[in-house]
Protein backbone atom coordinates (compact mmCIF):
# COMPACT_ATOMS: atom_id res chain seq x y z
CA UNK A 1 0.00 0.00 0.00
CA UNK A 2 1.31 3.39 -0.88
CA UNK A 3 -0.08 5.11 2.22
CA UNK A 4 0.49 4.42 5.88
CA UNK A 5 -1.87 3.38 8.64
CA UNK A 6 -2.21 4.97 12.04
CA UNK A 7 -4.50 3.96 14.83
CA UNK A 8 -6.38 5.72 17.56
CA UNK A 9 -8.18 3.61 20.11
CA UNK A 10 -11.49 4.28 21.82
CA UNK A 11 -13.37 1.96 24.13
CA UNK A 12 -14.62 -1.01 22.07
CA UNK A 13 -13.60 0.61 18.78
CA UNK A 14 -10.50 1.06 16.68
CA UNK A 15 -10.05 4.00 14.34
CA UNK A 16 -8.08 3.23 11.19
CA UNK A 17 -6.71 6.48 9.85
CA UNK A 18 -5.14 6.43 6.40
CA UNK A 19 -2.46 8.82 5.30
CA UNK A 20 -2.24 8.45 1.53
CA UNK A 21 0.64 10.29 -0.08
CA UNK A 22 -0.21 13.21 -2.32
CA UNK A 23 1.52 11.46 -5.22
CA UNK A 24 -1.01 8.58 -5.35
CA UNK A 25 -2.88 8.44 -8.63
CA UNK A 26 -5.71 6.20 -9.69
CA UNK A 27 -6.76 5.23 -6.16
CA UNK A 28 -10.47 4.38 -6.24
CA UNK A 29 -10.83 3.62 -2.53
CA UNK A 30 -9.59 1.66 0.45
CA UNK A 31 -10.30 -1.72 2.05
CA UNK A 32 -9.88 -2.36 5.77
CA UNK A 33 -9.23 -5.93 6.96
CA UNK A 34 -9.66 -6.94 10.62
CA UNK A 35 -8.86 -10.17 12.47
CA UNK A 36 -8.40 -11.37 15.99
CA UNK A 37 -4.76 -12.07 16.67
CA UNK A 38 -5.27 -15.83 16.42
CA UNK A 39 -7.67 -15.80 13.47
CA UNK A 40 -7.77 -15.06 9.77
CA UNK A 41 -8.64 -11.70 8.25
CA UNK A 42 -12.32 -11.19 7.59
CA UNK A 43 -13.74 -9.99 4.29
CA UNK A 44 -12.67 -6.54 3.12
CA UNK A 45 -14.58 -3.57 4.46
CA UNK A 46 -14.93 -1.17 1.53
CA UNK A 47 -14.57 2.29 3.06
CA UNK A 48 -14.52 4.24 -0.20
CA UNK A 49 -12.19 7.20 -0.33
CA UNK A 50 -12.52 8.27 3.31
CA UNK A 51 -9.25 8.53 5.18
CA UNK A 52 -10.65 7.55 8.59
CA UNK A 53 -12.79 4.56 9.50
CA UNK A 54 -14.06 3.30 12.89
CA UNK A 55 -14.09 -0.46 13.46
CA UNK A 56 -16.87 -0.96 16.02
CA UNK A 57 -18.08 -3.75 18.31
CA UNK A 58 -14.67 -5.04 19.30
CA UNK A 59 -14.68 -7.46 22.22
CA UNK A 60 -12.98 -6.51 25.47
CA UNK A 61 -10.14 -8.94 26.23
CA UNK A 62 -9.28 -9.71 22.59
CA UNK A 63 -6.43 -8.42 20.47
CA UNK A 64 -7.16 -7.25 16.92
CA UNK A 65 -4.94 -6.82 13.88
CA UNK A 66 -5.82 -4.31 11.16
CA UNK A 67 -4.38 -3.79 7.68
CA UNK A 68 -5.49 -1.56 4.83
CA UNK A 69 -5.16 -1.86 1.07
CA UNK A 70 -5.91 0.60 -1.66
CA UNK A 71 -7.96 -0.30 -4.70
CA UNK A 72 -6.97 1.28 -8.00
CA UNK A 73 -9.27 2.33 -10.82
CA UNK A 74 -7.66 -0.46 -12.88
CA UNK A 75 -9.17 -3.00 -10.47
CA UNK A 76 -5.87 -3.96 -8.86
CA UNK A 77 -5.65 -4.09 -5.07
CA UNK A 78 -2.36 -3.10 -3.44
CA UNK A 79 -0.36 -5.16 -1.00
CA UNK A 80 -1.50 -4.65 2.61
CA UNK A 81 -0.17 -1.87 4.79
CA UNK A 82 1.92 -2.60 7.82
CA UNK A 83 -0.19 -4.41 10.37
CA UNK A 84 -1.21 -2.62 13.54
CA UNK A 85 -2.72 -4.33 16.53
CA UNK A 86 -4.53 -3.36 19.68
CA UNK A 87 -5.59 -5.27 22.76
CA UNK A 88 -8.98 -4.16 23.99
CA UNK A 89 -9.18 -3.57 27.75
Amino acid sequence: MSGSLRRAIRQRACVAQLEPPTTSTGVAGYHVYVRTASGVYGPPINVGTVTSYVVNNLVIGKTYDVVVTDSHTSGIESAPSNQVNKSMY
